[in-house]
Formats: C-alpha cells, sequence, structure tokens
C-alpha cells in the first residue's frame, strides 16, 4: 500500500513480506504471529516456543502431545499417563484404539467416497458433454439417426423379431442400434438370444464372411438373457487363403466392445480403431434364439439409404415358342432412410440356359411398359439393364419393374428357362447399402416337360417317377429331414431326386449353440488349439454299393450297405456348394473313413428339392442291380437317414425299396464330420467397473493397514 508490497515498505503489511504484519513473516518480526514461523502465535510453531500451543508440537495443549506434557490429554496418550483413559492402553489399563484414530479411519473412508462419488460423476459429466451415441442405456442419442424399418412377424419369436436398426460412425467409434418386437436379449425356455452385427469394411460381398448381403471382415457378437448383456466382444475373420471363406471358427478377438439392453432395445459401439480406422463401411444386423428362430435387417451404410431388392420367378409353367411378353421375372426395389437412384441391374440365367432358349429380354414397368435403354439378350448366362434415365426409389417407397422374353420360334423344347439375381454386385445405385433377396423358384417349359430327366432346377420331369416316401417329423431340423426320395437312369447315367421339409441346402449362417452359463470353475494349460473348420452346411450323402454286396464296400457308422463310392452334397443359403462322387479307397479296414478326391456331378435345387446326375462311368460302369442309401446331416449332428433302395439299372426296371432293420439308424449312424455345440465366447469387462474396482480394492487396504496399525502399534 505504501512504497512496497505490503503496506509500508516492505512485503509485508509493514516492510515486511506481505505474509507477516510487522518487518517480517509473523505479526512480529517472525513467522509465527510474534517472531515466529506463521503457524505458532508467540516466537515459535506453537502458542508458546513450541510446536504445541505452548512449547509443544501443535498437538497438545500444554508442552507436549497431550494436554499437559504428554500424548494423552494428560502426560500421556490416554487421558491420564497412558493410552487409555487410566495409565493403560485400553479404556481401563488395555489397548482400546484412541478416538482420534477412530475419527481418522471414518476420515480415510469419507476421502475414499468422496473420489468415488466424484469419478462416477465425472464420468456421467463426461459422457454428457460427449459428441455422438454414448452407449449408456438410454437412447435418445438415437433420435437424430437414420433409422432402417424391418418387416414386422418374419420370425417365430418376438424377442428377436427386428423392428428397426441404425448405425452412426464419427472419428472414434461405430456405433449400431436394434430394435425387436418383444423383449431384447430375453432369452425365452431358458436360452440365450444373440446379436450379430456382421461389418464389412471394404464393401465388398465377394471378400470376408459371407452372410445374407456382405462379406464380412469382423463381426460383433452380443449375448444376453433375462434382458441383460452377458458377453459382448468384437471378432476378425481370417484372411488365410488357405481357409474356406464360411469357416465360423477362422475369426479371433480383436477388440473391445460395449453393450447394453433396455426394454425392446439394444446400443452396441466398438473403437473404430479396431475395425482399421477407416469410417467407411456396411454392416448388417442378426439377430437369434437358442431355438434357431432368427432375422435378418437389411445392409446399412452410415449416412446412406438402404435398397431393399426382392426378386421372385413369375414364368408360366410352359411357354409356347415363339410366345412374346413371357413374364419370368418380378423385382420389388424398396429404399429406407432416404430415397436411393439405381443406374444398372444384372439377372442371371439358370444353369444351361443359352440366346437359343431366351431371345429378346427387357425391362418393363409393372404394367408392362418397356423402359427405354434395357433391352438385351443373355450373354455368358447374365444380362445387364441400364435405363437410359436412371430409376428412382422415393423414400419408403415400392418400384416394381417386370423382366419379359420373346421365346425364340427355334428354341429347345422341354428346357427349363429362369432368371433370377445373385448377390449385392448385380445392383448399381448412388447407396452402398444393398440387400437382395430371392423369392419363389418357378421355372418355365419351353413346350411340355420332356420324359427323360433334366438337371436344370425344374422338377415337373420326375412326376412319372417312383417316390421313396420318408417319414416327416422325424428330426428337428426341417432342413435336413428327407420326405422323399427317387432315382431314375438312362444309358450313360443315374439321377437322384430328394425332398426335404424345410429349405434345401438351408445351412446355417452362425453355426453355433450356446447354453446359459451353470456356474463352476476349473483351470487348465497347454499350448494353443487349433479348431476345426466349422461351416453352418448342410450335407446330403448317397451311398452307392454297385457289386450288389454287403461283402465289400465302406460299411462305417453302421450304413446298411457295401459302398464302394458315395456322392457328397453340401451347401448353404439355398445353394450347392460342393457336388462330387467319391471312390472307396479304404482297401480291407472297411469302417475307414477314406475316399478319393472325387469327380464333379451335375446339381441343382429348387426351394425345397435337390437334383442331381452321376455319369455310371464313375462309378464303375454297372450294369444291373445296385443298392443305394442316403443321409441328411446339419452342422449340428441333426440327422436323417432313408431306406435301403435297391434298383436295377436295366431298362424298364424301377426302383425298389427295403426297410428292414433300419430303424435303429436315426439315432445310431454317425458319420465323420458331424458337428456339435459351440461354447459361449468370452464375457466383456466394463469400462466403469475396472476403476470403480481399484477405489474400492484401495479403501480396503486402508482400513486392513490401519486395522494392523491398531492392534500392533506403540
Amino acid at each position: 500500500m505504501v512504497n512496497g508490497r505490503g503496506l509500508t515498505n516492505g512485503n509485508g503489511m509493514v516492510n515486511g513480506r506481505k505474509r507477516g504484519m510487522v518487518n517480517g513473516r509473523g505479526l512480529t518480526n517472525g513467522n509465527g504471529m510474534v517472531n515466529g514461523r506463521r503457524r505458532g502465535m508467540v516466537n515459535g510453531r506453537g502458542l508458546t516456543n513450541g510446536n504445541g500451543m505452548v512449547n509443544g508440537r501443535r498437538r497438545g495443549m500444554v508442552n507436549g502431545r497431550g494436554l499437559t506434557n504428554g500424548d494423552g490429554r494428560v502426560n500421556g496418550r490416554g487421558l491420564t499417563n497412558g493410552r487409555s483413559a487410566v495409565n493403560g492402553n485400553g479404556m481401563a489399563l488395555d489397548d482400546a484404539q484412541p478416538r482420534r484414530r477412530a475419527r481418522t479411519g471414518w476420515i480415510a473412508a469419507g476421502v475414499v467416497l468422496s473420489v468415488l462419488a466424484a469419478s462416477i460423476l465425472g464420468y456421467f459429466l463426461l459422457v454428457s458433454t460427449e459428441k455422438g451415441v454414448h452407449v449408456d442405456g438410454s437412447f435418445s442419442d438415437w433420435s437424430g439417426v437414420k433409422k432402417i424399418s424391418d418387416a414386422s412377424v418374419d420370425a417365430a419369436d418376438p424377442e428377436i423379431d427386428l423392428r428397426e436398426t441404425a448405425m452412426a460412425v464419427d472419428d472414434t467409434s461405430a456405433s449400431f442400434y436394434a430394435k425387436t418386437d418383444g423383449k431384447m436379449l430375453g432369452g425365452r425356455q431358458n436360452g440365450i438370444d444373440s446379436v450379430y452385427v456382421f461389418i464389412d469394411k471394404d464393401q465388398n460381398t465377394a471378400t470376408g464372411y459371407p452372410v445374407d448381403s456382405v462379406g464380412a471382415e469382423y463381426v460383433l457378437m452380443v449375448d444376453g438373457y433375462d434382458g441383460h448383456v452377458s458377453a459382448s466382444g468384437l471378432y476378425s475373420f481370417s484372411r488365410d487363403a488357405g481357409k474356406a471363406g464360411n469357416d465360423w471358427n477362422s475369426k479371433t478377438a480383436v477388440g473391445s466392445s460395449r453393450a447394453v439392453a433396455s426394454g425392446s432395445e439394444l446400443e452396441a459401439q466398438v473403437p473404430l480403431s479396431d475395425l482399421g480406422g477407416s469410417r467407411a463401411m456396411n454392416a448388417v444386423v442378426y439377430a437369434k434364439d437358442s431355438a434357431g428362430s432368427d432375422d435378418f435387417g437389411l445392409v446399412m451404410a452410415s449416412g446412406k439409404s438402404s435398397l431393399l431388392v426382392s426378386w421372385r420367378q413369375t414364368g408360366p409353367s410352359t411357354a409356347a415358342l415363339g410366345q412374346s411378353s413371357v413374364q419370368l421375372l418380378r423385382l420389388e426395389l424398396e429404399s429406407f432412410g432416404g430415397a436411393s437412384t439405381v443406374t444398372s441391374l444384372r439377372v442371371w440365367a439358370n444353369p444351361g440356359t443359352t440366346s437359343t432358349d431366351i431371345g429378346r429380354l427387357s425391362l418393363a414397368t409393372s404394367s408392362g411398359q418397356e423402359i427405354p435403354g434395357t433391352a438385351g439378350t443373355i450373354s455368358a448366362g447374365s444380362i445387364s439393364f441400364n435405363p437410359s434415365t436412371p430409376l428412382n426409389v422415393g423414400s419408403s417407397e415400392t418400384l416394381v419393374l417386370t423382366v419379359q422374353t420373346t421365346v425364340p420360334v427355334d428354341a429347345r423344347p422341354a428346357r427349363a428357362i429362369g432368371l433370377s439375381m445373385m448377390s449385392p454386385s448385380d445392383v448399381t445405385a448412388d447407396t452402398g447399402a444393398i440387400t437382395v433377396e430371392g423369392g419363389a423358384v418357378q421355372l418355365t417349359y419351353i413346350g411340355a416337360p420332356a420324359a427323360k430327366i433334366s438337371i436344370d432346377g425344374a422338377f415337373s420331369d420326375w412326376d412319372a417317377v417312383a417316390s421313396h416316401a420318408d417319414p416327416k417329423g422325424d428330426v428337428p431340423n426341417p432342413n435336413v429331414d428327407v420326405t422323399d426320395f427317387r432315382v431314375a437312369n438312362d444309358t450313360g447315367s443315374l439321377y437322384f431326386m430328394a425332398k426335404v421339409d424345410g429349405r434345401m441346402m438351408g445351412g446355417a449362417n452362425i453355426p453355433e449353440a450356446k447354453l446359459r452359463p451353470s456356474g463352476g470353475g476349473g483351470g487348465g494349460g497347454g499350448g494353443p488349439v487349433t479348431l476345426p473348420v466349422l461351416a453352418g452346411e448342410d450335407s446330403f450323402y448317397l451311398f452307392i454299393d454297385t457289386d450288389g454286396s454287403a461283402a465289400t464296400g465302406y460299411i462305417g457308422g453302421g450304413i446298411p450297405v457295401g459302398a464302394e463310392y458315395m456322392v457328397k452334397m453340401t451347401g448353404q443359403n439355398g445353394r450347392v456348394l460342393e457336388r462330387k462322387v467319391h471312390a472307396f479307397t479304404g482297401g480291407s479296414d472297411r469302417e475307414k473313413w477314406s475316399w478319393a478326391d472325387g469327380t464333379d456331378v451335375a446339381a441343382a435345387t429348387d426351394a425345397t428339392r435337390l437334383e442331381s446326375s452321376v455319369a455310371l462311368s464313375d462309378i464303375g460302369s454297372p450294369k444291373a442291380n445296385i443298392s443305394l442309401f442316403y443321409y441328411a446331416t446339419d452342422w449340428k449332428a441333426n440327422r436323417d437317414t432313408g431306406s435301403r433302395v435297391g434298383y436295377d439299372l436295366r431298362a424298364g426296371a424301377g426302383g425298389r425299396s427295403f426297410t428292414e432293420g433300419l430303424q435303429h439308424l436315426e439315432g445310431g449312424l454317425f458319420l465323420p464330420g458331424d458337428g456339435g455345440p459351440q461354447p459361449l465366447h468370452a464375457p466383456e469387462f466394463r469400462d466403469v467397473l475396472l476403476p470403480v474396482a481399484g477405489i474400492v480394492g484401495i479403501f480396503v487396504v486402508i482400513r486392513r493397514k490401519r486395522g494392523r496399525r491398531k492392534d500392533g502399534g506403540a
């Protein structure tokens, strides 16, 4: 105030350094209030010349740490000369914890609880000020994100029947949303519900794990029951060229994830860095329960509309030579989350079809009006339509198109013709999020069906062939529940047909079954484990006894024929993936699963049926009686076995069925490669749980140390 930083000429209030009142740091020339160091009142740290209030160290009142010359109230740590109330360590000559220590414990507890409360409050304050989606069980932050609607009641279980899905990608994370018709992650009948988010990082269906309309490089898996998340994890599918593309066991854990369910909604999030950093991606949500009910959402791309292209064959059962305006295919284009613009569509003819069988093709409106620029012919099995003016599909609108043809006058009679779409790569649009869904398969015969069997996916030519019926409902999975088997031949080939109660070669997109945790524990050790290939494929085996003798050929698993040859078919999502005939190479070890590499055979399917032809020369050129036995199975070892069929290859002989003594095969036959349930994947560690657990642990340690000091301290 006067000539210095203090009141008068100094740093103090008078000639001092601001902290004291007169010439020093204390009240008078010292650090205390008088000649001391600020802590005491007179010349020292205590009230009088000491660290106590009087010549002591501040803790006592007179010359010591106690009230009088000691650490107690009087000359000691207790009330009188000791640590207790009277000359001792307890309340009466014993070791009781001083009240001062008890207060210290409560103070420590208060500090820990305060830190805990501050940490939790700080976390939620941080979350509340962050931009974007927060995975916290509150879904209001999804209000500004485009949601993609899904058809209702398209799954048997409402708890996994998807109604809406969404995705949001920012600079640090990718977030996903799903809403079901019932309770999210309910886990009915003591089961596990799962939500999978398949992430296609390169937006290319030809790479990654093939599922629905994406080729996924990553999958985010969320499991739960009773409405709560029990496990969550992010996995990457191996890019090893030596592994099958649909090998479910090729995935490995790669990063962290967070997921929360509440009511009918679920939100999940992964760091963008665990997905390679780029914000570009496609994703599709898939929900599944333990009973096998499932539902797919539509493919999504962040900030873009989603386009659904549905197709079904609509041709007549027959068409005459030269007939015009034959409608073979119906397309329905629907756009969600905004409008879409389509510039190109490609369709494929069924195998074996050429431009001789299908003439001029054009894309038309639902009323039959041809769209300019879309006329052409089949080339290399397909045709692309490129409208002169791009097709606009409004938000939540449906554009119906048809593909029509004129049958050439010189077309091959009895040929079956039809068109379909294969994948999202058949559609060019301004959105990368494209879903292609197939519908009814109905091929059209040119003229009347031929009496000779043709492997083309049309089955009218089997109508006159004798049926070997198989019981319906004798296996839990209708996709491998064979209900009909037929066999025929000509001079060069053996033909067979099988029908199932469900979808032929349907398979499973997610080949794993999950059970709720049952508790318990255990340990283990050892080196790394390499999992076998696990593909969600359905398989159909036909064992052929070409010499008519049960004393030769393969008999493993209890099959009722001695098989010199085996035809093996595998498939998934309605498509045949493997189709080969193999010769048995086990020699005298007739139960050894040993087969030659095999030769390709012809095969085709529709929704419920499979047909195939095997060249007689590929099975040893048999001339007369042979025996056949079929076997269908899925990845979980649900299996259906038929009856032994005796068949005479000579003209006009037909087939014969023998069923004696085969009843035991349904439960006893088990071939190598049959699958089994898979374990539940590892649980996640919650982001907030770890710091909270750490704070609680610190509190426990502090309390234990104080307890030990009480018991043994002086």
